[in-house]
């Protein structure tokens, strides 16, 4: 799967994979690939990808299911860091979910299964932040899945089965927020899986199964969209992988059956997705990942169906052509894997 797609600020696009990393070039159109060398240190630590990010000074981070890891890609060199049982310091667990930066450049640590990480870059360690089930101001749940930062600096953290959690910077604290059966104003399921702070400063929480929440952080209310399987208008589908705001104020949301694009104005969605009699079939399986290049296309991270890359520029004269590039077992230059994060 393509877990991961990122674009540095050489233009290079990043794309991490359950089999490791390739960096392309896009003038080139070539991948170079990074694996982890077991009995290298200087290497990736862990060849299964979840998230990418670029860090403020130009560093790559990484999150894998075995640590983290830092890339400096102007000295070619690795730093990587993983849980040490003896030391309280260090990631409280090597299953990473996630990598963010947040608008004072600190870098958090989502794991799977045990809290949310803070880098500490004085001690070059971490801060941790565990549910403590006697303290209603710890996290709610520590498979801590997705981070997002709103306009005003409040850090929010989806969990698996938990909820949508709110960390207020100042105090330290977190309050939860789970959906209330009964009240269609309230989050629409607690299988929160992604969230993205879109450019009017609404977050948008996407859910397994629950379809696609527009909270707005001011008057914390939630609207709820869901398919409606009579009415081609909606969602296509409740398992959401990835939201994403293009330069345009396109909002765009990966699913597991295909991508849509919400019109804010009408509240509909207009769907690109598998159908044998369509030639917009542009996206096999879920979409795991969305990022837009700094030359107008969008990129799409897919489970099973490869890397994608989607001409915005087409979509004004309705034509929408896309390229897929998929591995090539002959091609040490092709992506090496077929299912993207």
């Amino acid at each position: 799967a393509v877990n991961a797609i990122v674009e540095d600020s050489e233009g290079n696009l990043w794309i991490g994979t359950t089999v490791g990393l390739n960096r392309f070039n896009k003038k080139t159109e070539t991948f170079e690939r990074f694996m982890n060398e077991s009995e290298n240190p200087n290497s990736l630590i862990n060849n299964q990808i979840h998230e990418i990010i670029e860090d403020y000074s130009g560093n790559v981070w990484i999150a894998t299911a075995g640590g983290l890891s830092k890339y400096n890609p102007k000295q070619g060199s690795w730093k990587s860091y993983i849980n040490d049982p003896n030391n309280p310091n260090t990631l409280t667990n090597n299953y990473l979910s996630f990598v963010f930066e947040d608008s004072k450049n600190r870098i958090w640590v989502g794991s799977r299964w045990n809290g949310l990480n803070l880098f500490d870059p004085i001690n070059d360690g971490f801060i941790r932040y565990n549910s403590n089930t006697n303290d209603p101001f710890t996290i709610s749940s520590d498979y801590t899945v997705s981070m997002t930062e709103d306009r005003t600096g409040v850090l929010w953290i989806g969990c698996w089965l938990s909820g949508l959690n709110k960390l207020d910077p100042y105090s330290n604290k977190f309050k939860h927020y789970n959906n209330i059966p009964g009240n269609p104003n309230s989050l629409s399921n607690n299988w929160v899986w992604c969230l993205y702070t879109d450019s009017e400063g609404i977050v948008w929480i996407g859910t397994r199964r629950g379809g696609l929440n527009r909270f707005d952080p001011r008057t914390e209310t939630f609207k709820n969209f869901r398919n409606n399987p009579n009415d081609r208008t909606t969602i296509i589908d409740n398992s959401i992988g990835y939201v994403f705001e293009d330069r345009k104020s396109n909002l765009w949301v990966g699913t597991n059956n295909g991508l849509n694009r919400f019109n804010r104005s009408t509240e509909t969605f207009e769907r690109y997705y598998p159908e044998q009699e369509d030639d917009r079939n542009i996206v096999n399986g879920t979409i795991m990942s969305i990022v837009e290049d700094l030359d107008n296309n969008l990129w799409l991270g897919t489970y099973g169906g490869g890397l994608i890359k989607l001409d915005l520029n087409s979509m004004l004269q309705d034509e929408l052509s896309f390229i897929r590039y998929m591995h090539n077992p002959e091609d040490s230059n092709s992506i090496n894997l077929n299912r993207i994060n």
